[in-house]
């Protein structure tokens, strides 16, 4: 065993001399497959238009601090800005994915019937 094959030995992968003298890498297949980083849920979710608190109020005929009571503990609800101190008001952004806006609709209008 040559001094490079046991430096790579740990990394999963090994040297192969071919009969011309040439040496090869050879990795099992696990190595070069791509794996998907997010579900396809969270993929597309960054993909679709994201509403703001002010659309949703103006569609929906409610205040805009109603919608955010509504959706500030939503899953899927991007937050962002600073939070209250004792000296200074919060600011907090939202951006509601359209799909995050048709459940809470959805769910919202079965408990009315």
């Amino acid at each position: 065993m040559t001094y490079a094959s046991t430096c790579v030995a740990h990394l999963s992968f090994a040297l192969a001399q071919t009969t011309d003298s040439r040496v090869e890498i050879v990795m099992p297949a696990e190595l070069y497959i791509k794996k998907p980083v997010q579900s396809v849920g969270q993929a597309t979710l960054g993909l679709e238009r994201h509403y703001s608190v002010g659309e949703i109020a103006e569609r929906w005929g409610l205040s805009e601090k109603t919608i955010r009571r509504m959706f500030e503990d939503e899953e899927g609800v991007l937050q962002w800005g600073s939070p209250e101190t004792r000296r200074k008001r919060g600011y907090i952004t939202l951006r509601i994915p359209e799909s995050v806006m048709l459940r809470v609709h959805r769910n919202r209008t079965q408990r009315a019937s």
